[in-house]
């Protein structure tokens, strides 16, 4: 959504123009590129993580966890210590945000503890998966684009947002966040196990 005021003699005018969703399929993009002036705010995100959790889940569970990391010197400490080199560089001048999910829940008896079938905790990535679709599709309909990583450390993962290690954890992969050169912001998203009592969002 692109917000733009129109000024006459008589009043400010505001006009808000949503994307058709076949124009925001046809141009989101995995972006390369930031501009470290443009900062994404913690509204935005908050916008673009309601619209993740719309996502269909195994059973409505929503196992799904998002840590949001804005401020630059912990942006600085995560992709020092959490991703390799080149993807420092990819997502450089980028907010970032890290997405996980319950372990063993997901795909799993209530009852028995056991996986119901195959997949076991496949099914946790999938869930995840659709929501990191509505994620990256509404950041572009907000005027962002994105970037999801999942080449990264997942265990200094853990140590760097404050996640408590557990054979309940896991990472999946890393999303940056920051404005795009010359255009708009763009977000890093990173998957991971969570445990079931920990908050849906967490901004630093």
């Amino acid at each position: 959504m692109n917000e733009k005021y129109i000024i006459n003699e008589y009043k400010i005018q505001k006009e808000v123009h949503i994307m058709e969703l076949q124009d925001v399929l046809n141009e989101r993009r995995s972006i390369r590129s930031y501009d470290a002036d443009k900062k994404v705010t913690k509204e935005q995100l908050e916008i673009i993580i309601n619209a993740a959790i719309l996502a269909p889940s195994w059973k409505n569970l929503q196992t799904s966890r998002y840590y949001c990391i804005l401020s630059d010197e912990m942006i600085k400490e995560f992709s020092d210590k959490c991703l390799p080199e080149f993807n420092q560089k990819n997502s450089e001048g980028a907010a970032l945000v890290v997405t996980t999910f319950v372990k063993n829940c997901v795909g799993f008896d209530r009852l028995s503890g056991e996986p119901v079938n195959e997949c076991a905790n496949g099914w946790g990535y999938y869930d995840l998966g659709l929501q990191n679709e509505n994620f990256v599709l509404k950041a572009k309909e907000s005027g962002l684009d994105t970037l999801i990583m999942g080449i990264r450390d997942g265990e200094d993962n853990y140590d760097t947002i404050d996640v408590n290690k557990s054979p309940n954890f896991h990472v999946n992969d890393t999303t940056s966040d920051a404005s795009r050169i010359r255009t708009s912001p763009h977000f890093i998203n990173t998957n991971k196990f969570t445990t079931s009592n920990e908050k849906k969002c967490t901004i630093k």
